[in-house]
């Protein structure tokens, strides 16, 4: 009898270590406002808080429209997590976005991040962006403006090159 009840303590704790196998580098599709953007996971969900994920490459981020919205938070398999961070080329060759929303969780803009969207004319910045590559921005003929608050520090954008966009410029709202 103790055999077996130590046989299944081990099983029990055996399932317990499966079931909290780590989520990181996991990527998944996330519908919100009328997009799918992939998010790939960076921290995972403990003791009741988020985990984090950062949206991920354009090549899966296909088919996009209209207004990109990027949320505060995503939802995978019943665990929530924070959106605070783009990949490298995260939202690129699409024809058909016209416009991008990013939330407050954001802090980094990285290179290339949007690029190659030939009908982008406004990129609208939450507060929390403190900083952009030279190269987020490449080659948005369209691009005009790119608008954050009012307490935004323009000085995060310096630097930035908007190549390809020659009508593009940092406003605050």
């Amino acid at each position: 009898m103790k055999k077996i009840l130590l046989l299944l303590a081990a099983m029990l704790v055996a399932s317990a270590a499966l079931a909290q196998k780590s989520m990181i580098g996991i990527t998944f599709g996330y519908q919100y406002k009328g997009n799918e953007l992939y998010y790939k996971v960076t921290s995972d969900p403990s003791s009741g808080n988020p985990g984090t994920v950062a949206v991920t490459s354009c090549v899966q981020s296909a088919n996009l429209k209209g207004t990109v919205s990027i949320p505060d938070e995503v939802k995978h398999k019943g665990k929530k997590y924070k959106v605070t961070s783009l990949e490298k080329n995260a939202i690129c060759r699409d024809h058909n976005i016209t416009k991008i929303e990013i939330t407050g969780q954001i802090k980094n803009i990285p290179s290339g991040a949007f690029s190659y969207l030939p009908e982008l004319t406004t990129v609208y910045c939450e507060h929390g962006v403190e900083t952009c590559s030279t190269t987020a921005f490449v080659n948005c003929p369209k691009l005009k403006t790119v608008s954050v608050s009012s307490s935004f520090d323009k000085s995060h954008f310096e630097g930035t090159k908007f190549e390809g966009c020659p009508k593009a410029k940092v406003t605050r709202r």
